[in-house]
């Protein structure tokens, strides 16, 4: 819940939760959250409007009255819930935006990449507060002309490739200032310097030997796979 709480920039997802609470307590409610954090998030990210937004969450209350009114146990009615199209989203849309667009400066960035933690992370993780952490490039936006981005990628790789998800990731503010334009073997040294941060993430990301444009699509390959897997 701390990812919908810290991050969402909305609370478009509270009614229902409230609501499934009040009708069923803490039953499987790990399996409510999953499904009502997927779609909050694929609704967004596929750019529906605020208003459909608020409607589709509005849709899981009406849901939820309804099976209790029709009975039943409590297990039967929650499978039925949890069944529903209405936690369905338009996943074209949503891993249109997140393969092919520069989300880089886009409202959801940073919560993507808080989701990819999370996963990365399991369900122990504990999410920094996003008023701690930065988005990070890994292969800098202005690498200087001597450096070794410029040698592995070419002008139109950097452009293509810069703000898109598989060369993001999260760092704390504290160290993002430290980051900047270094080679990809000094960020890796810089970052594990004192302090591990708790980014699963990143932490996977910086194990790479290096970070060529191959290296950076099959990262970019293997996020959008993670959350496909994750999404079901």
């Amino acid at each position: 819940m701390s990812l919908l709480r810290d991050a969402s920039l909305a609370d478009f997802w509270l009614p229902p939760l409230l609501h499934f609470r009040e009708a069923y307590g803490d039953d499987r409610l790990l399996e409510f959250l999953k499904k009502l954090e997927n779609k909050f998030c694929g609704d967004w990210i596929a750019r529906e409007t605020p208003t459909f937004r608020i409607e589709a969450m509005n849709e899981v209350i009406k849901l939820i009255d309804q099976l209790r009114e029709e009975g039943g146990q409590k297990n039967q009615q929650i499978d039925r819930l949890l069944a529903s199209p209405a936690f369905d989203f338009n996943k074209a849309e949503f891993f249109k935006q997140l393969d092919t667009a520069a989300i880089y400066g886009r409202r959801f960035a940073r919560y993507i990449l808080m989701k990819l933690d999370m996963i990365y992370g399991g369900p122990s993780i504990r999410l920094q507060p996003p008023k701690e952490i930065s988005v990070e490039h890994v292969l800098p936006q202005t690498p200087a002309d001597t450096s070794q981005w410029v040698k592995d990628f070419s002008v139109e790789e950097r452009a293509a490739w810069t703000d898109r998800l598989g060369n993001l990731v999260l760092i704390s503010c504290r160290k993002n200032t430290a980051q900047g334009r270094l080679d990809y073997a000094a960020k890796k040294a810089r970052y594990f310097e004192k302090n591990i941060e708790t980014f699963p993430n990143s932490l996977r990301v910086l194990q790479n030997a290096s970070w060529t444009p191959a290296t950076l699509a099959e990262n970019h390959r293997q996020v959008l796979d993670r959350l496909r897997s994750y999404i079901g």
